[in-house]
């Protein structure tokens, strides 16, 4: 893996906790509407 995707990597998992915390927090599905299939 390139520093690149690495970066990319590490971008994607702040997003899906970020996302994460707050559908717990508010109690709203928000997860999959920014990540097909979820």
């Amino acid at each position: 893996m390139n520093k690149a995707m690495i970066h990319t990597a590490l971008i994607a998992l702040a997003a899906y906790a970020v996302v994460g915390l707050v559908q717990s927090k508010y109690k709203i599905p928000v997860v999959g509407a920014y990540l097909p299939g979820a």
